[in-house]
This record gives C-alpha cells, sequence and structure tokens, in this order.
C-alpha cells in the first residue's frame, strides 16, 4: 500500500507564509519523503508591503508590487488555494473553509499576520484609511486624487505612524502634493522609526525636514472628525 506524503498546510501568504512554502519547497527531500505543501490566503496575489506606497506615484505597477501567487509558487510543487479560513479543528486536524470543503492536514503553520484595529479611536472606522493592502492603496490613490481635482488651496494629511510605512508615504506624499500638500506625521512614540538604527531615524527625520513633513512625538490620536483630528 502505497504510504500518503505528509500534508503540511500553511495559512497566510504574507512574507511568513509564503517564504516558509518556498522554504520548505526548496529542501532535498528524498522523495517518499517529500510533503504535499499547501498555501492558503485569502487574496490571490502576495502583496510586497514594504512598497506598497509607490502604487500612490506611479513609479510601480501593482503586478510589480503585488504578483500573483500562482506565477510566484510555479514549479515550486506548493499549491496554492484562495479561500479564507472559518476555523480549524485542532483534534481532528483539519482545516475549514468560508464557502469550500474541510481537508486534513498533517503539520500546520498559521501565518495569518493581523489587521489594522480600527475600532479604538472614534471616527477612525469610519473616516481613516488602513495601509496594508492593495484595496486600501487604491482608496487612498483615489481619495488624494478627489482633492487634488478640488479647489482647495491646500490639502492637509495626517498619517498616524512613524513606522517605515508611514515615514515612505509620508514623504511619497509630499512629493506628489507639493506646494498644496500639508504633511502631518504623528507618532506615539518619543521618536520615529523606533526599533531602526541611529543612522535610519537621522536619514528619516532629514528627509521629512527636507519635505516639510511636520512630525508630533509621543502624541496619540483622541477622536477623528469630518475634517478635524484631535489629538
Amino acid at each position: 500500500m502505497t504510504q500518503q506524503p505528509v500534508r503540511i498546510c500553511i495559512l497566510g501568504g504574507g512574507f511568513g507564509g509564503l517564504y516558509t512554502a518556498l522554504r520548505l519547497s526548496q529542501f532535498p527531500w528524498e522523495k517518499p519523503q517529500r510533503p504535499e505543501i499547501i498555501l492558503v490566503d485569502r487574496q490571490d496575489r502576495f502583496v510586497f508591503l514594504p512598497l506598497l506606497y509607490e502604487l500612490l506615484t506611479g513609479e510601480l505597477q501593482t503586478w510589480e508590487i503585488a504578483p500573483p501567487f500562482e506565477e510566484l509558487l510555479a514549479n515550486t510543487g506548493v499549491r496554492f488555494t484562495q479561500a479564507t479560513v472559518a476555523g480549524i479543528d485542532i483534534d481532528n486536524r483539519r482545516v475549514q473553509l468560508e464557502n469550500g470543503p474541510e481537508f486534513p492536514y498533517d503539520r500546520l503553520v498559521l501565518a495569518l499576520g493581523g489587521e489594522t484595529p480600527l475600532d479604538g479611536v472614534p471616527g477612525v472606522a469610519d473616516r481613516a484609511i488602513p495601509f496594508h493592502t492593495l484595496a486600501d492603496a487604491y482608496r487612498l490613490e483615489e481619495r488624494v486624487r478627489i482633492l487634488e481635482e478640488s479647489n482647495a488651496e491646500k490639502i492637509r494629511v495626517a498619517i498616524v505612524g512613524g513606522g517605515y510605512s508611514g515615514v515612505e508615504l509620508a514623504c511619497k506624499l509630499a512629493e506628489r502634493l507639493g506646494e498644496r500638500g500639508r504633511l502631518r506625521l504623528i507618532e506615539q512614540g518619543n521618536e520615529i522609526l523606533r526599533t531602526s538604527s541611529e543612522f535610519n531615524r537621522s536619514a528619516a527625520q532629514q528627509a521629512l525636514n527636507d519635505r516639510n513633513v511636520w512630525i508630533d512625538l509621543e502624541t496619540a490620536v483622541e477622536s477623528i472628525g469630518s475634517d478635524t483630528i484631535s489629538l
């Protein structure tokens, strides 16, 4: 009787999930021991988050920032399934998918990542735009375009979070909006790029200063109105 290969199921196609799948596929498995590797993600594309802001400047296209999983996994032996995970039966080692069948696994990798919380501050869910997915980038691009086509003398944008994404986004929007732009970077900690090196922090600070981006450190957002933000 032929023994079934071990099935490794990886839930989540971000950096952790995708690179785990690729690395496992590259191991020098002996043929009888080669596992079946399945990668599950609700999106059909891998999003390279560090370059997501490039969509706002047109420097890169969607296919460059978010290539399809099918292309990335071609000829690797990894099987991709686009689906949303509905539940996990740990006792019986089965993954339940929304609008799809269950399937068994022998080894499970959880790499589902997280989502930007929108319910902690009044007004965020209705008026703020998260910046984590392609849909977020498209939504922000549309909003910026509408503001650019308006008669507003100044376009005021507040970016909350002084990590790499926040700093890059502030710089790119400042460049795009030019003299009309009034950019404000709000960071709850006492410095931007808190986990980065001093050299990177200094370079980022200089880049923001050169583009006249106002920086608020040790500042938290209390609420967001239709055209105001309370700090």
